[in-house]
């Protein structure tokens, strides 16, 4: 079969996506070298496919702890630590995630058939960009643009390749850019052209954890259950997870299920209320089968996951495309966004929970939603557009080998 390259920003929302199309791809016989920083070996190696660092010097990785930070912006260092490597491979293909950038000035500069995933909305001057995200957030996000363009512009010239705007480079579609949402929840989704392919969420990565998390209690319960998690990022939110504790502990009709991450020390969240199960993690797809309301802060991945459940969502976004993710299940009718976030107090947050429970419409919309992405293909549908695009752009012996 062919070889083929991976890309992926280290960050948990967009290496997770890749992974259950990563392991068909070894499944199929191709020999897939994977490239992203070192924390993600064992899951990388997990699917089969060879793991390469991307691990390079960065001035933002040091100010500001976050090397998926640094690999989204301040990259130099990746792409000439990567360029004689990724030369040396002989790849017939590249896959790159469309927040990589670094990536895709490989793609680029060596001038190797690529195909790109989008793990988020997919990008365009319809829809929105990185770069329009980016304005209207925090202060070290506004920090990041410019350094993330000072870094494209120095690529662009060491290398001779078009010195294009940044937001070209993410608007520009590839020959196939494989979309990991249902087209009916893309923003603008009318403004993309044949070579976006919405084949859903790839929702088949192994859970560990499943052992130790007491169903049972579910069970025996007989209650429906309410899941609150902020996902695997911004989660230090003590403050927030007491007031769930206060808004909730009294509502003995629900049992409760809450995620609280691996930042939080479960000793400063005080008396856990007997109707809460609280874990610095859970297994997330195994427990949505359970849920009757999820309260998430909208990372596309908790967000697709619970549509596909189809199950009601309470949004608390804290970043631009969170609040992009949440304006699209609201207007999908399938939740409501709290404005005041993780800082909503606990009379907000019962209420949200009476609305969305009481209501039927947001129960009967996200089934519409689940059903939409069983209809879009998932695993399948993605692994036959790289079918489709090695028949049209890859010369015959790099298909057949």
């Amino acid at each position: 079969m062919s070889k083929v390259l991976v890309f992926t920003l280290a960050q948990p929302g967009h290496i997770n996506p890749s992974l259950p199309l990563t392991e068909a791809l070894v499944k199929q016989g191709e020999e897939v070298i994977y490239y992203t920083d070192s924390q993600y070996q064992a899951a990388i190696e997990a699917t089969g496919a060879t793991f390469r660092p991307t691990d390079a010097p960065s001035i933002l990785a040091n100010l500001t702890g976050r090397r998926g930070m640094s690999d989204m912006a301040d990259f130099g260092g990746i792409v000439d630590k990567l360029a004689p490597e990724v030369q040396a491979e002989h790849a017939d293909y590249v896959i790159y995630d469309s927040m990589c950038l670094w990536g895709r000035l490989l793609v680029e500069q060596l001038n190797i058939p690529a195909i790109r995933f989008n793990a988020t909305h997919a990008f365009s001057n319809a829809s929105f960009t990185p770069i329009t995200i980016a304005l209207g957030m925090s202060p070290v996000v506004k920090f990041v643009l410019p350094l993330l363009k000072r870094s494209v512009h120095g690529i662009q010239v060491k290398h001779k390749l078009p010195t294009v705007p940044v937001n070209d480079l993410y608007t520009r579609p590839e020959r196939l850019d494989l979309v990991f949402l249902p087209k009916r929840f893309q923003i603008a989704a009318d403004s993309f052209g044949d070579s976006f392919k919405f084949v859903g969420p790839l929702i088949e990565r192994k859970e560990t954890g499943l052992g130790d998390f007491p169903f049972s209690e579910l069970a025996a319960s007989g209650k429906p259950v309410l899941y609150i998690s902020l996902g695997t990022i911004a989660n230090k939110r003590l403050d927030f997870y007491k007031e769930c504790f206060t808004a909730f502990r009294d509502r003995t009709d629900w049992q409760v299920v809450m995620s609280v991450g691996k930042n939080i020390d479960m000793s400063e969240l005080g008396e856990i209320p007997a109707n809460f199960i609280v874990r610095a993690s859970v297994p997330q797809l195994k427990l949505l089968e359970k849920i009757s309301v999820f309260i998430t802060h909208g990372g596309m991945n908790s967000t697709m996951e619970a549509l596909s459940f189809g199950v009601p969502l309470i949004l608390l976004p804290q970043m631009g495309e969170q609040q992009k993710n949440a304006q699209q299940v609201v207007d999908l009718g399938a939740g409501i966004t709290l404005a005041n976030s993780t800082k909503s107090k606990a009379p907000e947050l019962v209420q949200a929970l009476n609305i969305v429970s009481q209501t039927a419409s947001y129960r009967q919309n996200a089934v519409i939603m689940q059903q939409a992405i069983r209809e879009s293909g998932g695993i399948q549908q993605a692994m036959q557009g790289i079918t489709e695009f090695k028949a049209k752009y890859l010369p015959v012996n790099a298909v057949m080998a």
